[in-house]
């Protein structure tokens, strides 16, 4: 996990433009019709499998340990489908992530149409 100032971090607004003379194609209208929606993203540290007697003797102060090791990336879920992969970095006092992979454009189309 790395500290990072708002300032140093980049976003990213709309996608690119399309190219002159390339004609929209229907998924990219759709798509256009869809970018006020919300949807979930999480961000998703690691997962385990427990017993239900493991789950019952729960307490505060207890820890559980994950599948991923520390420093692996975390997945990024829109809508429970894995969208990227990203580093976890703390903003402001705030945890963040910094995207190391994002599937192609294609595959997101899918995701989100």
């Amino acid at each position: 996990m790395t500290t990072e100032n708002q300032s140093d971090l980049l976003t990213v607004d709309k996608e690119q433009e399309l190219t002159p003379g390339v004609e929209e194609t229907s998924s990219d209208k759709s798509l256009d019709m869809l970018m006020e929606v919300s949807m979930k993203v999480t961000v998703e540290l690691g997962r385990t499998s427990l017993k239900v007697r493991d789950l019952v003797n729960l307490s505060s102060g207890a820890i559980v340990e994950l599948e991923k090791q520390a420093g692996e990336p975390v997945d990024i879920l829109v809508n429970g489908t894995m969208l990227a992969q990203a580093e976890v970095v703390v903003v402001d006092d705030r945890f963040a992530v910094r995207i190391t992979k994002m599937l192609n454009h294609i595959d997101r189309k899918r995701i989100l149409i």
